[in-house]
This record gives structure tokens, sequence and C-alpha cells, in this order.
């Protein structure tokens, strides 16, 4: 079995988007722009309860539709960026049928892996119902939420080359073939996915830390920061992905006829 290059391959993912920030500017600023724009008419609604106004809860709708899009717009962009030398937009990363594809393939596989984990936890629960029959915890909410997420993106370091595949429109990967590709691989590529993420996490964090100490945290200032770092870690990820189907393809089989 061919070694994975873990440490080269992600080195070359923060490479490609940190020695083309020009790139992912041309590719995301525009978007940057609308969600500024939107979360400085958010501080002009009044204030209330979301739930119970059908405008303000259409209103963050749409917010969070556009930040989720313009996020995968660009990780799409990025994937055929660094697998097809697509050059950067003229104006933004589109929103077209690739992106939904995309979109959907995602929303997709995390139910797919999420809902048997939470079944099971909820069956787990049931069989040790508490007095009454009332069903009890087994284990604590925040673990649950955390073992959730371990199970998630385990499963999502083998299957992960569907993403790339799906942005380059190389219908024949398919969950089933990625999973067989990457067999054998599934701590290098999980490991690769947290180096791309987790630093950047953490990054953020520790900058939205620095602007509350300033007394800048919910100002469009830090919404702003938060915004950036989300963009630079999509596309670092989608980077280590694209680069990730790059090797399988290449290396370990070819693509089916």
């Amino acid at each position: 079995m061919r070694p994975f290059p873990l440490s080269a391959t992600v080195r070359a993912a923060y490479a490609a988007v940190l020695g083309e920030l020009d790139t992912l500017l041309r590719a995301a600023g525009v978007w940057l722009l609308l969600l500024m724009a939107i979360s400085a008419a958010a501080r002009l609604l009044p204030e209330g309860n979301v739930e119970a106004s059908p405008a303000l809860l259409a209103f963050f709708a749409v917010a969070n539709l556009v930040w989720a899009f313009s996020l995968n717009a660009v990780a799409v962009f990025w994937h055929r960026h660094i697998l097809l030398g697509e050059p950067a937009p003229e104006l933004l990363a589109p929103v077209n049928g690739r992106v939904l594809r995309y979109v959907g393939v995602s929303l997709l596989l995390g139910l797919m892996i999420a809902i048997p984990f939470v079944l099971l936890l909820f069956v787990v629960s049931t069989i040790v119902a508490g007095p009454g029959g009332s069903i009890s915890p087994v284990i604590d909410p925040a673990l649950s939420r955390l073992l959730t997420s371990v199970s998630i993106a385990l499963v999502m370091a083998r299957i992960h080359l569907l993403l790339p595949a799906v942005a380059i429109g190389d219908r024949r990967m398919t969950p089933p073939r990625a999973w067989k590709l990457t067999a054998g691989y599934t701590l290098p590529l999980l490991c690769g996915i947290f180096a791309c993420a987790l630093p950047i996490t953490l990054l953020g964090a520790l900058l939205q830390e620095l602007l509350a100490n300033l007394g800048s945290s919910g100002s469009l200032t830090g919404l702003a920061v938060a915004t950036i770092m989300d963009f630079i870690q999509a596309t670092i990820v989608a980077s280590f992905m694209a680069m990730s189907y790059r090797f399988f393809s290449a290396h370990v089989a070819a693509p089916a006829p």
C-alpha cells in the first residue's frame, strides 16, 4: 500500500491558500462584503424574539443561507482551482448547479453519518430508561455531541473524495468507491483534515478573545474576522481534500470506466 504523504499534503494545502490570498479574495471578497452588509442590516432591525417574528425569522434564515452557500461556492471553486487549474473568478465564486449538488451531497453525507449514531444513542438511552419509563441520557450531552462529531469526522475521512469529485463533475466517484479507495488510510486522512481545520478554529477563537478584550467581539469587525477565518478554513480543507482526491485517483486506482 502506497503511504499517504500526510505532512507534505497538509503543508501544500496551507501553501495553496496562504500563497494565493489574492485568488481567495477574488473568490470570496464580494461574498464577504455581502455578509457584512447583511450583518449591518441586522443591527437596524428591531430587537425581539426571532421565533415570534416571521419577518425576523425569514431575514436570519436568508442570512444563514447566504453564509452557507458562499462558503460552499468558494470551496467548490477551490477544488476546481487545485484540480483543474480554474482561474480566479472575475467577481465572486458563483452559486451554480455544481454548488447546489455539492451542498446536497454534503447534507446527505452528514445525515447518513449522523442519524445512525444519534439513533444508537437514543436506543441505548431507551433500554436503560429511568424510573417510570422516562428516558434518561446515558452519556452527557456535551460528550454525545463530541462523539457524534468524531464519528462524522471518521466516516468523512473515508468518503471525502466525493466532495472534490462533485466539484469537478466526476460522477464515477461513489460512496462505495471512495470507501474502497481510502481503505487503510483512515488515520492519516483524519489527522490531515483535523490539521487543516483545527488550527484555524483555534486561531479564530484567539482573535475573538482579543477582540472581546478590546470590546469589539460583537462588532462588525468581529464578524468580519470570524467570516474571513471561515473562508480560510474552508479553502484549506478543500485544498487538502482536492490533493487527497488527486493522490487516490492517480496512485491507488484509476477511475472506473
